[in-house]
């Protein structure tokens, strides 16, 4: 029995100790880590409509070790080096916060319905960053950034069912949202008069998302 406790406390030291080296190691100097390793940007129907290619995403970096006693630079980059990301040549990490969180900005998706993904890292090769690396899982953030569109409350009794090259039709001639339209028969008859007047014109017809084959339809009744 005294064996078998004496062996459970040199365990219970062993990995007290383990734990103490290991956030010793992170006070000797400033090291920088990912708060959240994934982050996620959405455009939506209101930035179609208003023509937004691009948005600002924030990204949460925390400082491992000691508070800062001054000020110190650090660089981000993408893995991939993805094009349409923008950086500041060096983010500043303030005096005694644990946490910064540095502003970017991305491009938007190239179509509705498409999503771009990339990988942050930190750009320790540049000769402005000033920290050293954090623990390794949490070394890259992963960024995703989706261009849906779709209203949560589509109303297919009304509207037909859902694609979006008829909504954005929809925003394209009535120059609103889902959210700002009137939800009745007389706008939505008002749109698939602008349809079939656009086909008329020679245009060709627009296509359901799921189903190439069928074209959209608005509702009669």
């Amino acid at each position: 029995m005294k064996r078998l406790i004496y062996g459970m406390m040199v365990v219970l030291i062993t990995a007290i100790s383990c734990e103490k080296n290991d956030i010793k190691g992170y006070n000797e100097a400033p090291r920088l880590e990912f708060f959240n390793t994934k982050a996620e940007c959405v455009f939506d129907d209101r930035d179609y409509i208003n023509k937004v290619t691009e948005r600002a995403l924030g990204v949460k970096v925390r400082c491992l070790g000691y508070a800062l006693e001054k000020p110190l630079n650090f660089c981000l980059k993408t893995v991939d080096q993805m094009e349409g990301v923008v950086f500041i040549p060096s983010y500043e990490f303030p005096v005694g916060a644990e946490t910064f969180t540095a502003q970017l900005v991305v491009p938007r998706p190239p179509r509705v319905g498409a999503q771009l993904n990339t990988k942050l890292t930190f750009d320790i090769e540049n000769a402005e960053h000033e920290f050293g690396e954090g623990r390794v899982e949490n070394s890259d953030c992963e960024v995703t950034i989706a261009y849906t569109i779709r209203p949560s409350d589509w109303d297919e009794r009304l509207w037909g069912i859902y694609s979006n090259n008829k909504y954005m039709f929809m925003m394209d001639n009535l120059g609103k949202i889902y959210a700002e339209t009137e939800q009745t028969k007389e706008v939505r008859d008002e749109v698939s008069a602008k349809y079939e007047a656009y086909k008329k014109a020679g245009n060709p017809p627009l296509m359901d998302d799921e189903n190439p084959q069928n074209e959209i339809v608005f509702p009669k009744d």
